[in-house]
């Protein structure tokens, strides 16, 4: 009951950071939301690392943040990208 009461708490007073740093980079509403919630996903799976972090819990949580949005944005450009586009011997 505990690590769930604690869990809310930690979604509750990060989400809407979380959610505003996940927009900058995917500039998506749906797709930020996504992110936000597989950060927490990966809070319940991951939380010894959470306890392990040196910097702060929101420290943590925006670099895992930043590193979802990076990845769903690079995954959404995926298929519009050249696999040679930039290689010299094109």
């Amino acid at each position: 009951m505990g690590d769930e009461s604690a869990f809310a708490e930690l979604y509750d007073r990060h989400y809407l950071s979380l959610y505003a740093l996940a927009y900058k980079i995917v500039m998506d509403a749906t797709e930020a939301d996504a992110v936000v919630n597989e950060v927490f996903d990966h809070v319940k799976v991951k939380a010894q690392q959470l306890d392990d972090f040196p910097g702060s819990a929101h420290a943590w949580l925006a670099e895992v943040a930043r590193n979802r949005a990076r990845g769903a944005l690079r995954a959404r450009e995926w298929p519009t990208r050249s696999p040679l586009a930039g290689s010299p011997n094109v």
